[in-house]
């Protein structure tokens, strides 16, 4: 049995070379919508990862969380919980993670995330999502920018899609969404 990252791709039917797994993808927000999303593009072949969350996994939110109740069973934060999750399931992937706030991050270094392909926001932090979209808007190059959010109860689910060369713009596109 081959288990190389090759095989095991071809066996879900997604080739290396039709994915650009080389890509480097930063996650913002590893709850429910976070999770879901790193785990569905490690499946599609992804694997840089970097994980940036400073919440924790409670034992409620594991219905919605693709980590279960034993990994909410000491408290530990998303990042090291998600970051463990997809190691054990996709061995090949790099998945590097802060710890920390955000907006704090961002407040702190205007380009600690400037170095990615695609930045997905699934904060539902309306503060830091401002803030991100200010800075991408006002730079000349900046990754693309996905804004995700869940409604309450999962009535529905959101995606704002900013891709820096077209000026999009989260203020208006959430405003009308």
């Amino acid at each position: 049995e081959r288990v190389d990252k090759n095989r095991l791709q071809n066996r879900i039917g997604i080739t290396p070379k039709n994915t650009n797994n080389l890509s480097r993808i930063c996650i913002i927000g590893c709850g429910s919508i976070g999770s879901s999303m790193a785990v569905s593009l490690a499946k599609s072949g992804f694997k840089l990862f970097t994980l940036v969350d400073s919440d924790f996994l409670n034992a409620e939110n594991v219905m919605r969380h693709e980590c279960g109740m034993f990994d909410a069973s000491a408290l530990p934060q998303k990042v090291n919980v998600l970051r463990k999750h997809l190691k054990k399931h996709f061995p090949h992937i790099i998945c590097d993670i802060h710890d920390s706030d955000a907006l704090e991050l961002l407040i702190q270094d205007k380009g600690v995330f400037n170095n990615y392909d695609l930045i997905i926001s699934a904060t539902a932090n309306q503060a830091f999502e401002r803030r991100l979209n200010h800075i991408a808007y006002e730079r000349e190059s900046y990754p693309t920018i996905a804004y995700v959010w869940i409604e309450p109860y999962g009535v529905a689910g959101n995606m704002l899609l900013i891709n820096n060369q077209y000026k999009g713009c989260y203020k208006i596109g959430r405003a009308h969404v």
